[in-house]
């Protein structure tokens, strides 16, 4: 198995046996950046990014890039 399948393996894995934890460590990153931009001054619009993507929209996004990926192979 390449690197990479198993890097997702190991990701599938952990989706499926906590499939609560993955989302809500995402949200809570993007809660933690906006709070931390703020702290040094940024403007709501600018803590705030213009679309919060799930972790199902950037693990599906990882894995079509892994498929491009020269990891993708063994």
């Amino acid at each position: 198995m390449s690197e990479g399948a198993e890097f997702a393996a190991l990701v599938d894995a952990t989706r499926a046996a906590h499939p609560a934890e993955l989302p809500a460590a995402v949200e809570a990153a993007y809660r933690a950046i906006a709070q931390a931009l703020r702290a040094v001054g940024a403007a709501d619009a600018e803590a705030e990014p213009p679309q919060h993507l799930t972790f199902e929209a950037l693990w599906a996004r990882y894995r079509q890039q892994l498929t491009a990926s020269p990891l993708a192979s063994g």
